[in-house]
């Protein structure tokens, strides 16, 4: 599995862990953030030489946020508005305002990255908009967002360059264990019981990630043809697990484990996380993107040896 081009690493020596030690809800940070993804790279760059602040609440739903008039004027004082894309962020066209430093990394995705990804891949980073559960396009994107921090505070360079390096290297690590992993797996399946928003990440890992639902939108009306459906695949496969999304109510996927069990068939719920957004308690304990990336490591490499 090729690593895109793109990725510039410089060797340096081990920091130690950067925690997220900027309020998610900053008044008037440096730097605004839509989601989590964004939040972590930004944190993980500039340390506590700058303020970053999250918009998504913690714990939240974060398809249908909508931002406060206050919000909206932390973002026109920024230094750097950082969102997903126009599809995720539909609200960004209401933020007006001449002076402000906007990246749109959906923009990025489509102009940098189309001519080094097969069109199957395009597919999934762009259509879906869930690009940044490939870990090898977030490292990509930290990069976009290191440029953008050295630019405004370019007397820093050396410090927020060591910082992207180190984290690119821990993101890396995991990622080699992941590559490790599959070298004896001819494109494993697993099983999702959420909406279709890992398709990138098993693009790059060459997993068919069989989910419950096939639309992006977690909202979609799960019917209980699509869930029969789920479970008759499950049994035909001979699985003994399933992978739920974070941060939702695990009601229906243990309504399906404890069907199955009345049937004489065990069933072991594991997370997927989707890095879409961390709870209040895993923001206080310094939860990153890396810890969520190792925890999808440890818990595939659960399912695939069962």
């Amino acid at each position: 599995m090729k690593i895109l081009r793109k990725i510039m690493i410089v060797f340096t020596f081990a920091l130690s862990p950067l925690f997220l030690i900027s309020c998610s809800k900053t008044k008037n940070a440096e730097i605004v953030t839509s989601l989590y993804f964004q939040y972590d790279i930004v944190t993980n760059i500039v340390g506590d030489k700058m303020s970053v602040s999250l918009l998504t609440p913690l714990g939240s739903e974060i398809h249908d946020y909508e931002p406060s008039p206050k919000e909206i004027e932390s973002i026109k004082n920024s230094k750097l508005f950082i969102y997903t894309s126009d599809t995720f962020e539909p609200w960004v066209s209401k933020v007006s305002s001449n002076n402000l430093n906007v990246l749109n990394l959906h923009e990025y995705i489509e102009m940098e990255f189309d001519h080094e990804t097969s069109h199957h891949e395009h597919d999934d980073h762009t259509h879906d908009n869930h690009y940044w559960t490939d870990p090898i396009v977030f490292i990509n994107l930290m990069n976009v967002i290191l440029n953008e921090v050295i630019a405004i505070d370019p007397e820093s360079r050396d410090y927020y360059l060591t910082n992207a390096n180190s984290y690119q290297e821990e993101i890396l690590n995991v990622h080699t264990l992941f590559e490790t992993l599959l070298e004896t797996k001819n494109n494993p399946t697993i099983f999702f019981y959420g909406h279709n928003a890992m398709s990138a990440f098993g693009a790059r890992y060459q997993i068919n990630i069989v989910s419950l639902s096939e639309s992006y939108q977690p909202d979609a009306d799960v019917t209980l043809k699509q869930i029969e459906a789920l479970k008759s695949k499950l049994v035909l496969a001979n699985a003994h697990y399933l992978f739920i999304e974070e941060l939702v109510d695990p009601k229906g996927a243990q309504s399906l484990k404890d069907n199955l069990r009345n049937e004489g068939y065990e069933l072991t719920i594991y997370t997927l996380h989707g890095y879409h957004n961390i709870s209040k308690n895993e923001f206080k304990e310094g939860v990153r993107y890396v810890d969520l990336f190792k925890q999808n490591y440890e818990y595939i490499k659960l399912a695939l040896n069962d």
